[in-house]
């Protein structure tokens, strides 16, 4: 009556392919969580750390240098310019 016993069926069947959804995904997940501590322990995965660690610390480097380097380059411009000054003001 009513097709109920089609709509028990289909909803029965639609939470049977649910159930084996979810535990498709809860596997998966596992197994990628197993493959990341895996490679993480492995001696690849240590020296892709160490590499990424010598990157950051090579960008922190050339931050410090450029920044070095700009203050450098003020300081200069404002010698010469008060060299040129002192020079003129000699020469006038």
């Amino acid at each position: 009556m009513f097709g109920l016993k089609e709509m028990r069926r289909k909803r029965d069947l639609l939470h049977a392919k649910t159930k084996a959804m979810e535990q498709l995904a809860s596997d998966s997940r596992q197994q990628y969580k197993s493959k990341v501590l895996n490679l993480a322990s492995s001696p690849q995965g240590l020296g892709l750390s160490f590499i990424a660690g010598a990157t950051t610390q090579c960008d922190v480097v050339n931050s410090q240098r450029n920044l070095l380097l700009a203050t450098a380059r003020t300081e200069l411009l404002m010698m010469g310019k008060q060299y040129l000054a002192q020079w003129m003001d000699k020469n006038s």
